[in-house]
């Protein structure tokens, strides 16, 4: 991209300078995970026992990550537009000039802007790569994928947890999720013959949220350089 260089991190856990949001389509994630249950009854799921593994497929479908707003951490937050190649770009002219404004940066702010934006395509196929990876790891109870020693790898079996914790622990509120997940358990083992174990997808919904990393650095080819950005970018699922 000629002046940045970008790095897609799974784990938005981690410590950052930022955060933003942004809307992206639940049925993009629909598949990312499948479940290996050893019962057929939803009420008696254990979570020692049941076993997760990631789904390869084409997730991060054209997401413009670039137009999140950020929602802490901002630059400047005088600015009325708040979306994240701005503030990219804010941050940048205040390391190299010392001030907020985002103009002129060494005569180049369109050039930057578009580095910026063009950096989301570099993004999803990078996320989508770490996915394809992690598809050879195959189906994993909890005691196998802590122990494993890709970070990454750990933090995103987690999220599939964290999913399927989410829908069994707040049925109170979301019974749809919950009947659903029960219908595809009942489904699946009468279609394996009523046999265990069964394996089913367990789809993320509209109002859960993913967190993904982005990174930003400056590129050998600057004539200048910056300090490395890092945003955790939230994805609330609509």
């Amino acid at each position: 991209m000629g002046y940045l260089e970008v790095l897609s991190q799974l784990d938005g856990l981690n410590d950052v300078s930022a955060t933003c949001l942004i809307d992206v389509s639940a049925s993009y994630f629909n598949s990312l995970f499948s479940f290996e249950f050893d019962v057929s009854n939803i009420s008696d799921i254990c979570s020692n026992t049941l076993k997760l593994k990631v789904n390869s497929g084409n997730y991060f479908q054209n997401i413009s990550f670039s137009q999140a707003k950020v929602k802490s951490g901002n630059a400047n937050s005088d600015y009325i537009d708040q979306r994240l190649f701005k503030d990219v770009i804010r941050k940048i002219s205040k390391q190299i000039i010392g001030g907020y404004a985002s103009v002129d940066i060494l005569t180049n702010e369109n050039e930057m802007l578009n580095a910026v934006n063009n950096s989301d395509a570099s993004f999803c196929s990078g996320y989508n790569e770490k996915i394809t990876n992690f598809t050879s790891i195959g189906y994993k109870t909890r005691s196998q994928y802590m122990n494993m020693t890709n970070s990454e790898a750990k933090a995103f079996y987690s999220l599939g947890h964290g999913l399927l914790s989410v829908i069994l622990d707040n049925s109170g509120s979301d019974l749809t999720s919950y009947n659903n997940l029960s219908s595809s358990m009942s489904a699946a083992y009468s279609n394996n013959g009523n046999n265990l174990p069964i394996q089913i997808n367990v789809p993320f919904i509209v109002g859960n949220y993913l967190a993904v990393r982005l990174n930003y650095n400056p590129s050998n080819e600057n004539s200048y350089q910056f300090s490395p950005l890092a945003y955790k970018c939230l994805m609330r699922l609509v």
